[in-house]
């Protein structure tokens, strides 16, 4: 978003009566934690993606740290 539309957003919620401030408050709350689900489920597919194509690296953690020290 750009920071004048940004900006003119804040201004005319600063007009807005104290509980329209808390419901407006209350929605973006949930649209931000909506959007984050999002993001993890789509994180979530990628990785099953690449585990069906054994695109991963398996192992224990000492086998999986080696094998980053080694990069």
């Amino acid at each position: 978003m750009q920071r004048r539309s940004m900006e003119k957003v804040l201004e005319e919620f600063d007009e807005f009566p104290l509980e329209d401030k808390e419901y407006f408050a209350d929605v973006i709350r949930k649209r931000v934690i909506e959007a984050k689900r999002e993001k993890i489920l789509s994180r979530a597919e990628e990785a099953d993606k690449n585990f069906r194509k054994n695109l991963v690296r398996k192992g224990k953690f000492e086998d999986l740290y080696q094998d980053l020290e080694g990069d």
